[in-house]
């Protein structure tokens, strides 16, 4: 029986089904074991049946976790996992929702950091779009990869399509100079950067920009060269402005070269001129033959206009140069007027013109300025006038036209009955160099300087210019000048008469003994003549080093110094003997020991030292004022000059002694 009851528990087991044993039909031996059999099946039949539910409730567990996990990675993070069938799957489901607390923070943080980003990226993306300065990037080959519409609109495009898409897509088809072009990758090549590269660029439209460069680049982790990024920088103002300031500095130097020029011209022209104009003064004051005395006399007249000449080019010169200063001293409004038609009347007679000239009103006020060149705006306009006049006169008409309690303003009128001016040529009557009559053939000489001399004089003195006139009816040359009032009553005390324009030339009252300073010739024997003519001693020096030689040997009342002059000049010796006389060391060393014993000759003293000289540039009075000089004379000078200069040298002198003795 035993055996059955293995064979049936062998088919029950192999069949996989459930089943029991019968156990009636064993013998009752084996009941007991079959018994025993059938209660394992059965508890084996419990357990596969617990199983297979546990199972099902882990599947039904994991359904629902997939699904939490599918509505989480969605974005709900407000789902909650449901109650698991199993305990043990309980510590799943709190992993799950603490998994889903930790998400939801770290995308909270996420989010946050994205829109700090986002903030971040508008911020620099509006600094982008909206800078002055042309910001861009470039690819290692030159091309634009962005651009901001700063750097379009710099390079003449309308937006940054076109320049990023256009026909110049690369920096470097923008330049306009190869030799910049070159030198930029050159120095993006040895250095890696470019700052403040200022270089010529043209865009679209092909007007070129002045641009300043700045860019450097931009490595990934595998040191290999990415992109460019930089800003460019339009200067075009500044280096225009820049280009400006060096012509300004070229006309600058070159107006200083022609003043050079002029000067060293008018220098070498002074010179013989001076002998010919004092030469020919003392001819002419001989008993001559009347056709000799013609001869003589067109001969200076000629001369005398060639100064006039020289003048007036140094003058417009100096004007131009803004070199001319205006002189303040006191003079009388009318007898500038009378002197100046006195010295026309001749020209004026010589045509058989009638000039007459007068202030309205008596209006002969003593005024404080530069009474000089009021004189010459009248010599000038009246020599206009009287040339191209051929009959009738010149008639010039002074007024007050304007006062207050500190100034006067004049207005004269110049009036002529020549045959007119045309309007076209009134435009530019007061342009330099310009007449009426510009062709070859015309009547009248004349540099075309006169007229833009009196309209930049007249500017000087706060005034206006202008012309009327009709062809063939004559015309009227208007001025207006501006002067101070005398305030101080120096001008006219208890009824004395306003202090004179003209120095009245007093002769000197001793003889002097004279050092002239002068290297030419013909000068130096004009001037002795006029000098012991009047009864003076001269000693002659040919330069500045002969004439420190002769006060070693004599001693001397005055000095007449020349200023250009070979060895040493008229300024340096001037300064060396100021520096003997005051006890200063101011020497260089090759003249040291005669210095030395110079010193010890004039320590204390002050010897009058006048310069007499060729040159007539603004600043060169003021050159001798500062070297020591007491006094000035212009070449070509008159004996008038000469001895009014001996006059004050010799009466500052006397000043002196006085307060010295005193």
């Amino acid at each position: 029986m035993a055996r059955k009851l293995t064979e049936e528990l062998r088919q029950i087991l192999t069949n996989g089904c459930r089943g029991q044993v019968d156990s009636a039909c064993l013998p009752d031996d084996d009941r007991e074991l079959g018994l025993l059999v059938n209660q394992l099946l059965l508890q084996r039949d419990q357990a596969k049946h617990e199983r297979l539910a546990v199972k099902a409730n882990l599947l039904d567990d994991v359904d629902a976790l997939v699904e939490v996990l599918e509505k989480i990675s969605l974005g709900n993070f407000k789902v909650q996992a449901p109650v698991m069938r199993l305990p043990e799957m309980d510590s799943v489901q709190i992993g799950i929702h603490d998994m889903v607390r930790k998400l939801e923070d770290n995308l909270l943080k996420i989010l946050h950091g994205e829109r700090k980003v986002s903030k971040v990226e508008s911020k620099y993306r509006h600094i982008f779009e909206n800078a002055i300065e042309g910001l861009f990037q470039l690819a290692p080959d030159g091309r634009f990869l962005t651009a901001n519409p700063s750097l379009c609109e710099k390079l003449g495009y309308e937006c940054c399509e076109q320049l990023l898409h256009g026909s110049t897509p690369s920096l470097l088809q923008c330049f306009v100079r190869p030799k910049e072009s070159a030198e930029y990758e050159r120095i993006l090549r040895e250095e890696g950067q470019l700052s403040d590269y200022v270089c010529r660029l043209k865009g679209k439209n092909e007007e070129g920009i002045w641009a300043k460069i700045s860019l450097r680049g931009v490595y990934g982790s595998d040191k290999r060269l990415e992109f460019y990024e930089g800003y460019l920088l339009d200067v075009t103002e500044s280096k225009v402005k820049e280009q400006a300031e060096k012509e300004k500095q070229i006309a600058l130097e070159g107006s200083k070269a022609k003043s050079m020029f002029l000067a060293n011209m008018s220098h070498e022209i002074r010179t013989p001129l001076n002998a010919i104009i004092g030469f020919n003064r003392l001819i002419l004051e001989r008993h001559l033959p009347p056709d000799l005395h013609q001869y003589l006399s067109n001969a200076q007249e000629s001369a005398e206009l060639l100064l006039v000449l020289l003048n007036d080019i140094l003058d417009f010169s100096k004007i131009e140069a803004g070199q001319l200063d205006l002189g303040e001293d006191l003079f009388d409004a009318g007898k500038i007027l009378d002197g100046a038609i006195k010295t026309m009347t001749v020209k004026a007679d010589e045509k058989g013109l009638r000039l007459t000239g007068y202030l309205k009103g008596g209006a002969a006020t003593t005024l404080v300025g530069d009474g000089h060149r009021l004189r010459q705006i009248l010599l000038n306009l009246m020599g206009n006038s009287i040339k191209f006049t051929e009959q009738g006169g010149v008639t010039v008409l002074g007024e007050v036209y304007a006062e207050t309690e500190e100034s006067v303003v004049l207005h004269f009128e110049v009036i002529d009955t020549g045959p007119g001016i045309p309007d076209e040529v009134q435009l530019r009557i007061f342009d330099s160099f310009c007449q009426a009559d510009n062709s070859i053939t015309r009547l009248h000489g004349g540099s075309g300087l006169g007229l833009a001399i009196s309209k930049r004089l007249v500017a000087l003195l706060d005034g206006e210019i202008w012309i009327e006139s009709e062809d063939g009816r004559g015309a009227t040359f208007h001025f207006t000048v501006k002067f101070r009032k005398d305030c101080s009553g120096m001008s006219r005390m208890a009824g004395q008469e306003p202090v004179r324009v003209v120095e009245e030339v007093v002769p000197c009252d001793r003889a002097l003994h004279i050092l002239l300073v002068e290297d030419n010739k013909f000068n130096v024997d004009l001037a002795q003549i006029m000098l012991e003519g009047a009864g003076h001693q001269v000693t002659v020096a040919l330069s500045g080093l002969q004439a420190l030689r002769a006060l070693l040997e004599s001693r001397f009342d005055l000095i007449l110094m020349d200023v250009q002059m070979p060895e040493m000049d008229g300024i340096m010796a001037t300064r060396l003997i100021r520096s003997c006389e005051s006890g200063r060391d101011e020497c260089p060393p090759e003249y040291r020991e005669m210095v030395q014993v110079l010193a010890a000759r004039l320590k204390g003293g002050r010897l009058p030292i006048i310069a007499m000289t060729a040159n007539a540039m603004s600043d060169d009075r003021e050159k001798c004022v500062e070297a020591g000089m007491d006094d000035y004379i212009s070449k070509p000078y008159n004996p008038d000059e000469i001895f009014s200069a001996l006059n004050r040298a010799v009466m500052r002198k006397d000043s002196q002694c006085g307060v010295l003795l005193g």
